[in-house]
């Protein structure tokens, strides 16, 4: 068992000598008084302890009511804020201290002195508060902000003394209920509706004006007309056209009462269209076959005017949806009359023409009674009926992107090829209950994997776009043309290829959640809490850049980049009110000012810095790093400048974005055209067109593997990429450029892109590791038994290389 009485090394407290001299915090007069031998720590910790007793025994006398005022020479604020500053002091800061809190009753004296209002210190203080008030003009209404300016003065009149006019100017830079911040954050709140709709403050003559009662008043009005449209945007009623302008109204009114009134109205109106909307959707039953009264072509072209309309029209035409559907529906009673002696024909017939809008319907109907009166073989009219109702179905299920054009094109040509229906025994007899049953299993609302209806297809698709939410919700920086992307290379395909692109969708969500984890990892080790994530979305754009600048130069770390970020971040606090207790700069301002004062002196570890420059760049210059180097960056450029042409036309193989450019550029004459598809038909798979030229070309093969190229073959992929580069310049990218991976599959150079980042730090971590031996077996030489290659060696030497990569590419370019 363990001696209680004995306590750990870890545990012992420090000599008092040895905590003092660690700080490096002496004041000058001290340090030197040290080293002269005068003093010795525990002295100097006596002086300071005696100088802290003496301030903090005149602190509490100035705290101690004075009878004769009947009250305390200082505030508990102040109080607290001086012992505060005695408890956090340094060495060399306590005299400066002790002289401030002695000069406390003749400042304070001063203070309450009544001067003349055109004195220095009172016209100073009246300057700093029309200062503060000009500063925030917008925020405070251009009313209020001469009010403001006129009671200053009136005030300074009244009572003309330091102490009132610090007074007045600490509460007017408050969060009290008169002061300015309040009428900021209200002010923000104006500023953030009005930017919703397009309009600045000062597009409203109210808000701009008027102080904040008013704005709260009006802003108030707004946000309910705001909450009733972010409730009606999906229903398609409204277009933002219509909402844009009736906000855009709303918030350059004089009077919230109008607005009131037209939320109101607002109010009413969705209660009808609630209770009308059934109608729109209504179905009836012609000959056996249930189908909508109203059409989605009509009803979309109703809504489309209807949703641009005022709220006096649209109180009009809400009132008379029924009525409209039911005149509608009176069209597709007219065609089963049509062909009420003939079952078979008005099932076929009514599929297709339910599709048709009013007045599509209306011509529909004079052409079908022709059509039957004119038709000897109800058979043919029967089929010619069928394959109308099929053609619009996929028609419009390739519009709502169900069905791609491949898809589309596909399966008309299916519906179509007589054979497909047939009846047994027969070549060409069709068989139309045969087709007619087909139609109704395409179109049938239960998803059949089997048959590949539409309803299948549909819930394949609203599962992918499930997924790609998930992406952006795992990822809530991705880009909107990365997601885009993502919509549109699936839409664009059939079945087979949507399901492949799903898959990759599938592992590109769970390669961002290991990311996104191993960020959330980073950012708890670093401390990062949510309030500071949180505070870091709400600055300005410009504060954003200052902090990632000052940020790189820490990472940078020369005198030149930390003095630059010092001088910058020291200048945005100190003319910057909002910025004087941010913590965020201030600890930035902290760690620059540190490493400002470390480089000053530190030529050690620039000579340190030259060597391990001089090493990496000895070692990135043998014949065997060079050439890897020169491998490396060439098989970038051919990747991102082959990521450039799959982008651009949408297509990953390279044979067929070559074949696209071509016929992109014979554009117009079709005998042209006819000469690139023939020879493409027959060429080999290397064997391409230039894009430059359109002579024959052989086409580079790339294979992103481990394999180092041949020397001969480096130099001819060099002379290559040099000769195109203009086409990266131009943002059209390679099109002669097939990139494989190592089993010569030609892939997406994305996802190659990948591969090939994870190859590359293979290689960089052998190179940093040969610029390691390097260093260490020079050190050792020297008999310097120090770490010679730390963490920030080895920062030093991956910038180094990474400039020796930037160079190694331009060599490439130049030549």
């Amino acid at each position: 068992m363990e001696n209680p009485d004995l306590k750990r090394e870890d545990e012992i407290p420090e000599e008092p000598s040895k905590r003092l001299l660690d700080t490096s915090k002496l004041s000058d007069k001290n340090r030197l008084r040290l080293k002269n031998k005068e003093v010795t720590t525990e002295q100097i910790l006596a002086e300071n302890n005696a100088e802290k007793a003496k301030a903090e025994d005149q602190l509490n006398k100035h705290l101690t009511i004075d009878f004769r005022s009947e009250q305390a020479m200082l505030t508990n604020e102040e109080y607290l804020h001086y012992q505060k500053r005695l408890s956090d002091a340094e060495d060399f800061e306590l005299q400066d201290i002790l002289d401030e809190i002695e000069g406390i009753p003749e400042k304070k004296a001063k203070e309450s002195e009544v001067m003349s209002p055109e004195s220095t210190e009172i016209k100073s203080r009246i300057d700093k508060y029309k200062n503060l008030c000009k500063k925030h003009e917008r925020q405070l209404g251009k009313i209020p902000y001469q009010k403001y300016i006129d009671w200053i003065d009136t005030e300074a009149k009244k009572e003309p003394t330091i102490k009132k006019m610090d007074e007045l100017f600490k509460n007017l830079n408050s969060n009290d209920k008169n002061g300015i911040h309040v009428r900021i954050k209200e002010f923000n709140k104006c500023e953030k509706l009005c930017l919703k709709y397009g309009l600045r403050v000062e597009d409203c003559p109210e808000l701009a004006t008027q102080g904040m009662h008013k704005r709260e008043k009006i802003r108030a009005s707004v946000e309910k007309l705001d909450d009733h449209f972010e409730g009606e945007k999906d229903t398609g009623f409204y277009s933002k056209e219509m909402i844009k302008d009736t906000m855009q109204q709303a918030l350059k009114t004089n009077d919230p009462n109008v607005n009131e009134r037209v939320h109101d109205k607002a109010d009413q109106i969705a209660r009808k269209e609630a209770e009308s909307f059934t109608y729109l959707n209504s179905e009836m039953k012609v000959g056996g076959v249930t189908v909508k009264k109203m059409s989605d072509k009509s009803k979309k072209l109703y809504l489309d005017y209807y949703k641009n309309t005022d709220f006096k029209e649209r109180e009009g035409l809400v009132n008379k949806w029924k009525e409209l559907v039911e005149k509608e529906a009176e069209l597709s009673t007219k065609l089963g009359q049509i062909y009420k002696d003939h079952p078979d024909l008005l099932r076929a017939a009514v599929k297709g023409f339910a599709k048709l809008d009013f007045m599509a319907k209306q011509k529909d109907l004079d052409k079908q009674k022709k059509d039957l009166e004119g038709t000897e073989n109800k058979e043919e009219l029967r089929e010619k009926l069928l394959h109308k109702a099929i053609d619009k179905d996929i028609d419009e299920a390739t519009t709502e992107k169900v069905f791609s054009k491949k898809t589309q094109k596909r399966y008309k040509e299916f519906f179509h090829d007589v054979k497909n229906y047939k009846k047994e025994g027969t070549e060409k007899t069709p068989d139309l209950d045969k087709l007619e049953k087909m139609h109704d299993s395409l179109m049938s609302k239960t998803p059949n994997e089997k048959a590949r209806n539409k309803a299948f297809y549909k819930q394949h698709r609203n599962h992918y776009y499930k997924h790609i939410t998930e992406l952006q919700t795992i990822n809530p920086d991705i880009k909107e043309k990365d997601i885009n992307k993502w919509k549109n290379d699936f839409d664009n395909e059939g079945y087979k290829s949507r399901e492949s692109i799903h898959q990759k969708l599938e592992t590109e969500i769970t390669e961002q959640k290991i990311e996104q984890q191993k960020k959330r990892n980073e950012e708890t080790a670093g401390g990062i809490t949510e309030a500071e994530k949180k505070e870091a979305k709400e600055r300005t754009p410009e504060q954003l850049k200052l902090i990632a600048d000052a940020n790189d130069a820490l990472a940078e770390d020369t005198k030149e980049s930390i003095t630059d970020a010092w001088k910058k971040i020291f200048l945005a606090i100190n003319t910057n009110e909002e910025l004087e207790n941010d913590k965020g700069m201030l600890y930035l301002l902290e760690q620059l000012t540190r490493r400002k004062r470390e480089l000053g002196t530190d030529t050690v570890k620039k000579s340190k810095e030259q060597e391990i420059t001089s090493a990496v760049e000895q070692v990135s210059h043998t014949d065997t790093v060079s050439r890897e180097l020169e491998e490396i960056e060439l098989k970038k450029m051919n990747l991102e400048a082959t990521e450039q042409s799959q982008r651009r036309h949408n297509v990953i193989s390279m044979k067929d974005r070559a074949k696209k450019e071509s016929l992109e550029g014979a554009a117009g004459n079709q005998d042209e055209q006819d000469i690139i598809e023939e020879y493409y038909d027959a060429s080999e798979d290397t064997e391409i067109l230039s894009a430059d030229t359109e002579t024959g070309e052989e086409a580079e093969v790339i294979k992103i593997n481990d394999i180092r190229m041949e020397k001969g073959e480096q130099e001819s992929l060099k002379q290559k990429t040099r000769e195109h580069q203009t086409r990266i310049i131009q943002d059209q990218g390679f099109t002669h450029v097939k990139m494989v991976d190592e089993k010569g599959e030609e892939k997406d150079a994305r996802e190659l892109m990948r591969s090939q980042e994870k190859k590359e730090e293979k290689k960089d971590e052998n190179i940093l590791q040969q610029v390691q031996e390097k260093l260490e077996s020079k050190n050792d030489a020297a008999n310097d038994n120090s770490e010679f290659f730390d963490i920030q060696s080895k920062h030093q030497a991956e910038r180094e290389l990474r400039r020796q990569k930037a160079l190694k590419r331009q060599e490439i370019q130049k030549g």
